[in-house]
């Protein structure tokens, strides 16, 4: 069945495979979320599912991040067939991590695994890039009413003033940090630092990847990292207030601790998701599938999300690909609750000063 959408600015629709005067009133999955998370889910679903893909924002719309990939997320990538173009890389493209403790004398380990350092406007071109033209995409919208009937979901659309109904089997909600979807649902968010970002000239002779710890700037860490033509500096605080403050301040102490020139220009930050707890994660009811930073996974001790994005939107993937004969999506998480656990534990122990210099010396 097709609905008049003749109300709707075309400038909300991108779709290669349907006008956007006409399009569907139900599909079989529907994607909350255009990030990595949502992209990934939508590419390997299109091939046998019909799927709109929605997203509040605008098309391209950035969020302050370092572009740093794990090696997580590489594999993930791998495994549904995936890899990172090269012209999404930063140079240094790879990028070793020196972790720095400024509370103890600048004690300074340099850690075996090496990052890919990408420019993470160009990543998310990429994974937009994946998302078929069998897929209809939606933006400035967002989903503002969930209801089930039977194993089907009426779901109310809503953006440019107008409410657009869709009825679905499956909704994938891939939303990111503050999850609206998530948050009606359930009516609880995991706890949220803000996330802090500034851009600098480049430093000299600055190759790697740096996690510096003062008990004085912040109990997160800050992130330093060098790409192509500028620096990225930033950090997590606890309060949203004096971000701007916090970022100046930041510069000057690594220029008198470190001697590295830095003159922040551009700074913008963001809700990044702090898992504290089991109890932090949700991954949905019956046919909505949460993932990503929706769901609360994030690492805690290094604020990486895009390998959680990756494996969450592959296995949720599987359970939709399955018709629900796979397992729950957290019961296929399990593997991810326990790493994001693990990880906890080495934050709060590198968190703690008296704790950290041990925890160094060791790794």
């Amino acid at each position: 069945m097709n609905v008049h959408a003749k109300n709707v600015p075309e400038k909300h629709f991108i779709s290669m495979g349907l006008t956007p005067d006409v399009t569907r009133k139900r599909y079989d999955v529907v994607v909350s979320g255009a990030g990595p998370a949502g992209c990934i889910a939508a590419h390997l679903l299109s091939r046998t599912h019909s799927v709109l893909l929605v997203e509040e924002k605008q098309a391209g719309a950035a969020k302050p991040c370092g572009g740093l990939l794990a090696q997580e997320g590489i594999l993930a990538l791998a495994d549904i067939g995936l890899e990172v173009p090269a012209s999404t890389t930063e140079l240094p493209a790879r990028l070793s991590c020196r972790i720095v403790d400024e509370d103890h004398e600048s004690l300074e380990v340099c850690l075996p695994q090496t990052v890919l350092n990408t420019d993470r406007s160009a990543l998310n071109a990429w994974f937009r890039e994946l998302v078929s033209e069998q897929i209809t995409r939606l933006y400035s919208f967002a989903v503002i009413d969930v209801q089930r009937r039977g194993t089907a979901l009426d779901l109310v659309l809503c953006g440019a003033s107008q409410r657009y109904p869709v009825n679905c089997d499956y909704l994938v909600v891939a939303e990111g940090a503050g999850s609206r979807t998530r948050r009606k649902l359930v009516k609880s968010l995991p706890p949220f630092r803000t996330a802090t970002q500034v851009v600098s000239p480049p430093v000299r002779g600055l190759e790697s990847f740096y996690m510096i710890y003062s008990e004085m700037i912040t109990d997160f860490y800050i992130w330093v990292i060098p790409k192509s033509a500028h620096t990225v500096v930033g950090t997590g605080l606890r309060r949203p207030q004096g971000t701007r403050q916090t970022s100046v301040r930041i510069c000057h102490f690594l220029r008198e601790r470190r001697g590295w020139e830095l003159s922040p220009s551009e700074v913008s930050r963001s809700l990044l998701t702090d898992f504290r707890s089991e109890t932090d994660l949700w991954f949905g009811d019956g046919h909505i599938l949460c993932i990503g930073e929706a769901a609360g996974l994030v690492s805690p001790s290094s604020g990486e999300g895009i390998s959680y994005a990756v494996r969450s939107a592959s296995m949720a993937a599987k359970i939709v690909l399955s018709d629900g004969a796979a397992c729950d999506l957290r019961d296929e998480s399990h593997g991810l609750i326990e790493e994001l656990k693990d990880k906890r534990r080495r934050a709060d122990l590198i968190a703690q000063p008296g704790q950290r210099e041990s925890y160094l010396q060791l790794h």
